[in-house]
């Protein structure tokens, strides 16, 4: 160990040590889509010389720094300097590890093991279903929307490099089939309630031509919860992520309008409306006019819980924020007022599937879009402790998922799910189970893991590409237990562990009866579905990743997902096969399809609003 140290020499960056913590039937199945939309992310920067990684717990200088050495840098493409992590996954031993610290997506729903936030009606169904537990999805909106919608890799079509702006003349290539567009083929009546981006530039981008039968939301990436506009623009007081157009091509670009449709239709009536309250009221009437001669797909993308414009990131009623007074910090507070009512919307959308005679055929899935968004990364209050990382970062905590599946028709449920799964595997498996001719999909990289879901049977998936991303020059693969990242997306800024955990000092216990008596736990009750207070205890227990410190400061293999190891000191052949199986799948990437912005976009010249602006032109103040 010593000889191999010594070959390493370090440069840290300033304030390293200033990181905040803050009943059967042969009948197609219902398919309901509910994603929990994380927010976004804010931390000091890290630089560290070609082929090197420094480790170092945010916020705790009595643990020593550890390095790792990987220094082959001639198998990958990238130039340095670059970092990189190599580390065992499965969390099987596992010690507690009380301190506070961040996320939103893994740590915000309380199987996860927080107690700071109650999410009953996720938890209930979690309980009653399967916990996905080795989930992983890309690392931001737009790639992780299109992986689910195509079953194919975000590198496989260009997708893969961070969001699509409201201001760009792009979508998800129409050359794309789409998950509604197989269901349709299948009989299913197909909606989408939420948030798209995926392109709406020209009307065959949108979602109504695209396989959905209806749409009630926005385009774009994000809007205001209540006055339902979207901001893109410039940098503003310095702050840097999602919303900010951080790139040089949008330096000079402000732009702001409102976006939310019906169909192709502005909804201004609308206005003033909680945007989680109109899409789940929209999502109950679809369940309540459903007709029993067709399958249903609906597809409930909230905006919840992402961060929403810089003068309002976290909006949520001031009642329900009131409910979290206890919270320390003022942005978690909005942030669990947002949460709540998501979780609220779950209750609902379950409720009213019970009531129609739906819920015993249905399949729910919950799945996050990606990582939280942390310690103020795009003004928001996310918590993805106890994993590395934020959105839109290649960490565990930026693509390790808080996911479920939950149906009558999975044979062993309530327990928690260990095969690895991927986004693009929803494609294939809801088509699989919906029937489908799994023959029909063609070229897609997801894999149907259905039976091996259904039944605890060893799962084909073995490897996992987080992505490959020329514009920012990182990569990262997990293959069985190990996994590598090379690069950074913000040089090293967000690349710390983010709190609160949620565990420690905490006057908030964990309520089994408020699990129990939540709308969903009513409903599953009802169906005499719902776990036991002793399944509840035990498969929390499960499913919670703990880390010990005291681990942090060794090289032996930890079997855990919160330290990188020695690999090249240590497992060199196993880095070895991980940078060439990543070399070889780099030389089948396509480009990403990013453009520049394009100023007819500006909702200034179509009444405030973002539209369909390719299908028009702009001679001098006309528009023809």
């Amino acid at each position: 160990m010593d000889t191999c140290r010594s070959t390493i020499s370090t440069q840290w960056g300033r304030g390293f040590s200033e990181i905040r913590e803050n009943k059967k039937t042969d009948a197609p199945p219902n398919l309901a889509v509910l994603p929990h939309l994380s927010p976004d992310q804010l931390a000091p920067s890290l630089t560290l010389e070609r082929g090197m990684f420094a480790l170092q717990p945010k916020g705790e200088s009595e643990y020593p720094r550890q390095l790792l050495c990987l220094q082959s840098p001639d198998l990958y493409p990238y130039p340095g300097p670059y970092y990189a992590e190599v580390g065992l996954l499965e969390p099987r031993l596992q010690t507690p590890y009380p301190q506070d610290a961040y996320y939103s997506g893994w740590n915000d729903v309380g199987f996860h093991g927080s107690n700071q936030i109650p999410t009953p009606n996720i938890d209930a169904l979690a309980y009653s279903g399967l916990i996905l537990n080795n989930y992983y999805t890309p690392a931001i909106c737009t790639p992780s929307r299109s992986a689910l919608m195509t079953g194919r890799h975000p590198t496989s079509n260009g997708m893969q490099h961070t969001v699509l702006y409201g201001a760009e003349p792009r979508g998800l290539p129409l050359s794309e089939k789409l998950l509604p567009q197989y269901l349709k083929e299948l009989g299913y009546a197909t909606h989408i309630v939420g948030k798209w981006h995926l392109g709406h530039f020209q009307k065959e981008y949108t979602p109504t031509y695209r396989g959905f039968d209806s749409h009630l939301g926005l385009w774009t990436g994000h809007h205001d919860y209540f006055d339902h506009t979207a901001h893109e623009g410039v940098s503003i007081s310095g702050l840097t992520g999602y919303n900010a157009l951080s790139d040089a091509k949008a330096a000079n670009q402000n732009y702001w309008g409102m976006d939310m449709r019906r169909g192709l239709e502005p909804a201004w009536d609308l206005h003033g409306q909680y945007s989680t309250d109109v899409f789940t009221n929209e999502a109950v009437k679809l369940i309540e006019i459903h007709n029993f001669s067709r399958p249903l797909f609906l597809y409930l993308a909230h905006a919840a819980v992402h961060s929403s414009n810089p003068y309002n990131p976290l909006p949520a009623p001031d009642s329900v924020v009131a409910k979290y007074a206890h919270l320390q910090d003022y942005t978690r507070q909005r942030f669990a007022g947002v949460l709540h009512k998501l979780d609220e919307s779950v209750g609902k959308v379950v409720a009213a599937l019970q009531k129609r005679g739906l819920l015993q055929n249905s399949i729910v899935v919950f799945t996050t879009d990606n990582g939280g968004p942390a310690a103020g990364f795009n003004i928001n209050a996310a918590s993805n402790w106890p994993l590395r990382g934020v959105k839109n970062t290649l960490w565990e905590g930026g693509v390790r998922g808080a996911a479920l599946i939950w149906s009558p028709r999975l044979v062993k449920s309530g327990r928690v799910a260990s095969q690895l799964f991927h986004m693009t595997d929803w494609l294939p498996t809801l088509y699989y189970a919906a029937g489908g001719d799994l023959s029909h999909l063609g070229d897609i990289d997801g894999l149907n893991t259905w039976e091996a879901l259904s039944k605890d049977s060893p799962s084909n998936r073995t490897q996992v590409l987080h992505n490959i991303d020329d514009e920012y020059g990182n990569a990262a693969l997990t293959v069985d237990d190990w996994k590598i990242v090379k690069g950074t997306s913000y040089q090293g800024y967000w690349d710390s562990w983010y709190g609160p955990s949620g565990r420690e000092n905490s006057s908030q216990s964990y309520d089994i009866d408020q699990v129990l008596g939540s709308m969903t736990g009513k409903a599953l009750t009802s169906l005499q579905r719902a776990a036991t207070p002793a399944q509840i205890l035990t498969l929390r227990t499960q499913a919670e990743v703990r880390c010990d410190p005291e681990v942090l400061d060794t090289i032996s293999p930890p079997h855990q997902p919160c330290k990188p190891l020695e690999a090249s000191c240590f497992y060199p052949d196993i880095l070895r096969h991980l940078e060439q199986t990543l070399s070889k799948i780099n030389a089948t990437v396509v480009p990403p399809s990013n453009l520049a912005l394009d100023p007819r976009a500006d909702p200034n010249l179509w009444d405030h609003t973002w539209t369909n602006f390719g299908d028009h032109r702009i001679l001098s103040n006309t528009l023809i």
